[in-house]
């Protein structure tokens, strides 16, 4: 991935209607990137699992996405290609405020080869150094789910928002 200011590092994934790039800005470099992909691009933190359209210009089978640089700073980018390629007007968009999810989270760690060689339940998200009995050396994907109610939007009863 490249724009008139050098090469970005990044990571490239395809699934069936969406594609990911983890980007990782060792330069610090701020500009437009091309993605190879066409559909809704979006940002999603992994820290706060907040997801923010960007906005965004698509052209053949590429969509130009401007990105403020900051030294060693990672993004997740989603382009969800079974979204129409239309860049959203953030001055419409609005932000509900958060809902607090808790209770209890399983994560199934797997090994590289994707067997799964440990369960553990967490009440809060915590470092993998910090788990009892997960090797220091460990190294594969942990995968975390929970299960929690989604409260209605106060500001448009009957409608659900999972942001």
């Amino acid at each position: 991935m490249a724009n008139r200011g050098g090469e970005l590092p990044f990571q490239h994934r395809r699934g069936d209607d969406f594609d990911v790039y983890f980007l990782n800005n060792n330069s610090g470099a701020s500009g437009n990137w091309q993605f190879r992909a066409v559909g809704k691009v979006e940002e999603w933190d992994a820290a706060t699992g907040r997801i923010t359209p960007l906005n965004f210009t698509s052209s053949g089978e590429y969509s130009t996405v401007y990105l403020p640089g900051a030294l060693y700073d990672s993004k997740l980018i989603v382009i969800r290609r079974d979204k129409p390629a239309v860049s959203p007007n953030l001055d419409s968009l609005y932000y509900t405020s958060y809902q607090t999810v808790s209770g209890t989270w399983k994560v199934i760690f797997t090994n590289n080869f994707r067997k799964a060689i440990d369960t553990v339940n967490l009440l809060t998200l915590t470092d993998w150094s910090s788990i009892t009995g997960l090797s220091g050396s460990f190294v594969g994907t942990g995968d975390y789910s929970i299960n929690f109610n989604l409260l209605p939007c106060p500001t448009r009863p009957g409608t659900l928002y999972l942001i």
